[in-house]
Parts: C-alpha cells; sequence; structure tokens
C-alpha cells in the first residue's frame, strides 16, 4: 500500500497603508509636516500599530502576518494638523465598510497596498459684535455716539475696521475667517 501526500505552503504576507489627503488640501501642504496619522489593527490573537507621516513619505508596511489572517483596521487618531482643517470620514482602497474601518485578508506571501484617504476641508468662520453702553456713567454717553470697531488676524500687527457701531446695534465681521 503506497500514498502520497502533499503539502501546499503558504508564506505570510503584509499591507501596505499609505496615505492621501482630498479636498481643500494635499500632503504636500507644508501645513501638515508635523501631522501624523496613527493606523491601528487587529487580527485573531493581536493588534498593532503604526504613525503615517512626512517623514516616512506617508507610507507603512505591517508586520508580517499568516496568510488568510482577517485584519481589521482603522484610523484611530489624527495629531499635529492644523486647527484650521476639518476632517470627514476616512475610506479604505480595499475592504471598506463605510464606517472608517477595512477589513482585509493578508495573501500568500504578498504585500496588499490600501491607500487611506481623508477628506479635508479648510473650516472658515465668522464674527459679530453687538454694542452696549452699561455702567454707572450710561448716561453720559449721548445717544447715536459711533463707536470704531477694529480686529486683527496677525495678533495685533496690522488692525482692520469695521463699520462704525451705536449702542445696541450689531455689525458683522469677515464671515470667511
Amino acid at each position: 500500500f503506497a500514498f502520497t501526500v502533499t503539502n501546499t505552503l503558504v508564506e505570510p504576507g503584509t499591507f501596505t497603508v499609505s496615505k492621501a489627503v482630498t479636498g481643500d488640501f494635499d500632503l504636500t501642504d507644508p501645513a501638515f509636516a508635523d501631522t501624523e496619522f496613527t493606523v491601528s489593527y487587529s487580527f485573531e490573537g493581536g493588534s498593532d500599530s503604526f504613525v503615517l507621516n512626512a517623514d516616512n513619505d506617508w507610507s507603512v508596511t505591517s508586520i508580517e502576518l499568516p496568510y488568510g489572517t482577517a485584519v481589521t483596521v482603522s484610523e484611530a487618531s489624527i495629531s499635529g494638523a492644523p486647527v484650521y482643517v476639518g476632517w470627514d470620514q476616512p475610506t479604505w482602497s480595499d475592504g471598506d465598510q463605510a464606517d472608517g474601518t477595512a477589513i482585509i485578508t493578508i495573501g500568500d506571501g504578498t504585500d496588499l497596498a490600501l491607500e487611506l484617504t481623508n477628506p479635508a476641508n479648510l473650516l472658515v468662520g465668522g464674527f459679530s459684535i453687538t454694542k452696549s453702553v452699561t455702567g454707572d456713567g450710561a448716561d453720559r454717553v449721548p445717544a447715536g455716539t459711533e463707536f470704531d470697531i477694529e480686529y486683527s488676524l496677525d495678533g495685533g500687527i496690522t488692525w482692520l475696521a469695521l463699520d462704525p457701531i451705536v449702542d445696541g446695534d450689531t455689525v458683522a465681521g469677515p464671515a470667511d475667517l
């Protein structure tokens, strides 16, 4: 009686996450020089994380994982980004779950390329000022007295004027700061 056994060997694999930003910004913007995107991943029996930043050219490869391993990846945090950047939900080029995560499967000796894309938008806002004359001397201020209002966007180096304002009125500043 003779028989033949054939063992098929499989190699561990990896995945590489590369970062992309769309919308009002891209990663070449000097404002992102200190920005870091932390990517977390988990699999049966473990978890790990790594950081995507300008120093690693926005791309990192995972540790080797066994063939067939299901891996859940997510963007855990963004740090060092300018406060005027708003982030929408990230998407993944493969295995995207429409909730900011992706589920991928490790191939036989392969490296799965994943792109993590963040839509980024410029956060703008504005202000308005309402003048209210109060206190013990309020009755000494003639009705209709105009008050000049100025604001600065550079720490007081340059001052910009708004329309004069009287007691009880409101003046709007720029809406796209």
